[in-house]
């Protein structure tokens, strides 16, 4: 009967040391896009923060015709697009669609 042994490999510390350093450099990499991504998407958040809120808001009436176009073109006193002004009035009456409907009220964003 012919007998078995087993030898053990000794695995180089050398290669062993190559591979945590090249793992531990890829989790650095992650980790360091993941920080300057967090930044990238706050800087607008900041920014937008610092702007002007309004003073007032003042209640209009919505007649036949109206649209929120041509309220946020009378009402935009600031120096931005016609849209963001419209957006603005959306996000405050919480309108989702572009639709107003006559008869009703709605409020528009004043600024000094």
């Amino acid at each position: 009967m012919k007998k078995l042994i087993f030898t053990r490999k000794k695995r180089s510390t050398k290669r062993f040391r190559k591979s945590n350093i090249s793992i531990s450099k890829g989790i650095l990499s992650i980790a360091a896009l993941l920080i300057i991504s967090l930044f990238i998407n706050f800087i607008p958040t900041t920014v937008q923060a610092k702007e002007k809120e309004p003073t007032s808001y003042e209640s209009v009436l919505v007649n036949e015709g109206d649209s929120l176009w041509s309220i946020a073109k009378e009402y935009n006193t600031r120096d931005i697009s016609t849209n963001d002004f419209i957006d603005e009035i959306k996000e405050v009456n919480g309108l989702s669609g572009d639709s107003i409907k006559d008869g009703n009220y709605i409020l528009v964003p004043l600024y000094e």
